[in-house]
């Protein structure tokens, strides 16, 4: 199948627009990841949650399989997503 330069641009603004929303979306996540640590340092409570973890794993699980997606790159997408809240939570914690 042939595809026409204007067809490719067409695909490639697609693409450029779910970037952005992906972006805008991980921003709005780490916001709420950062209003979470403040409330897990006033309330003193451990960063990890390994329960919780477990539930968003299995959800993610979930959601890739019903969107025909790998599950192991939504599992990696977790794991990334996990890793810098945790990051971020804990230069929450270990600040003044």
């Amino acid at each position: 199948m042939h595809m026409s330069s204007d067809q490719l641009n067409d695909l490639r603004r697609s693409i450029d627009n779910i970037d952005a929303a992906l972006l805008r979306l991980m921003a709005e996540r780490f916001k709420t990841t950062e209003k979470i640590g403040n409330l897990k340092k006033k309330e003193q409570r451990a960063i990890a949650d390994p329960d919780r973890e477990q539930e968003q794993i299995e959800r993610y699980k979930r959601i890739a399989f019903e969107a025909g997606l790998d599950e192991s790159l939504a599992l990696r997408l977790h794991a990334f997503l996990v890793e810098e809240a945790k990051k971020g939570q804990h230069s929450i914690m270990t600040s003044s």
